[in-house]
């Protein structure tokens, strides 16, 4: 599933007065490939996957993933399309700490109604395959940095979304296991065909990349 950006401008009121993030900003990141958008601090790396995502909304232009055309859309559809539709996967994890691993990972597929089998053998398959399924009733505060953000993974992957989107997901391990991270996610995203959009300060991701872009003078170029 691809995701276009057409047109869009966005801005924030910063001290009362409004501050441009994006201007004219018009990309469309293709289906099932792995893009990675660079970026100095503050310049929008972050807003880029919330408007994607319909957490924000942009001023002008429209956004589409696929046929869905996310800046159209009110409140609940949005939220019904991020949960069908979108994987996050975050820097500092965002895992709940009083739930054990496997309901971490399967908590969306149990808000959608899906049939419980069915999303714990998912589950339980994806934990295999990023060297967890032994961990499965661990609670995350047992669990090393990059073994959270392993489950953070499967997360994202478990309800079968067509979009992964990855807010700096190595920025919080040390350059080892961020690399490792990063050749899991590559892995995955190509086995199970997603798309994936991921910003980052790690140059290290430029390995895995099928598409490298920069954002910054309120829009984004393609490298």
């Amino acid at each position: 599933m691809d995701v276009r950006l057409e047109h869009i401008g966005k801005s924030y009121n910063h001290s009362k007065r409004p501050q441009h993030i994006f201007n004219n900003l018009s990309v469309t990141f293709p289906s099932q490939s792995f893009s990675v958008v660079f970026g100095k601090s503050g310049v929008g790396k972050s807003s880029l996957l919330n408007l994607i995502a319909g957490i924000d909304l942009p001023e002008t232009g429209e956004i589409r993933v696929g046929a869905h055309e996310v800046s159209r859309m009110n409140d609940r559809e949005r939220t019904l399309f991020r949960r069908r539709h979108i994987g996050f996967v975050y820097q500092s994890f965002n895992l709940i700490p009083v739930i054990s691993v496997l309901d971490n990972v399967t908590l969306v597929a149990q808000i959608d109604g899906k049939a419980r089998q069915d999303y714990t053998d998912r589950a339980r398959t994806l934990l295999d395959r990023v060297e967890l399924l032994h961990k499965v009733d661990e609670y995350p505060d047992k669990l090393s940095g990059g073994e959270q953000q392993r489950v953070a993974i499967v997360r994202a992957l478990v309800n079968d979304p067509d979009v992964i989107l990855c807010d700096e997901p190595t920025g919080n391990l040390d350059n080892r296991t961020g690399r490792r991270i990063l050749e899991m996610i590559a892995e995955l995203v190509r086995e199970h065909h997603k798309t994936l959009i991921m910003v980052t300060h790690s140059l290290e991701s430029k390995k895995w990349a099928d598409h490298v872009y920069h954002v910054g003078n309120k829009t984004l170029t393609l490298s």
